[in-house]
This record gives structure tokens, sequence and C-alpha cells, in this order.
């Protein structure tokens, strides 16, 4: 499994692979000002049900 360098890499695809269960959309958001680092909102369409979140904050490296 790759890292996800930034939001982009948060694709339906990865999240699957990563959480384990069919994502059949996702939606990122970015959140806060990211000093060192960015923060964006997750928001996930499930494919099965599941009880999982249906968001939640992803924290990667800084985009510059």
């Amino acid at each position: 499994m790759t890292v996800p360098v930034g939001p982009g890499d948060l694709t339906a695809e990865w999240l699957t692979e990563a959480l384990g269960v069919p994502v059949a959309s996702v939606a990122v958001t970015a959140v806060g000002t990211g000093q060192t680092g960015s923060s964006h909102r997750v928001a996930v369409t499930y494919a099965d049900p599941t009880d999982l979140p249906v968001s939640f904050v992803a924290k990667l490296g800084a985009e510059d």
C-alpha cells in the first residue's frame, strides 16, 4: 500500500484498501491553516453497510 502524499491520493480505491471495506465515493475538503502539514476532512460513502464513521480527518504532510 502506498502512503498518500496529497489530498488527491485519498481516493475511493485507496480508502477501500486502507479500510478493508468497499468505498463507493469520497469527498476531501481542506480544514485548518496547515502550518507544518495539511488536514483534510474525508467524507466517505461506503458501498455496503458498515459501522465505520462516514467522515474523519486525515493529516498529511505540508503541500509546499
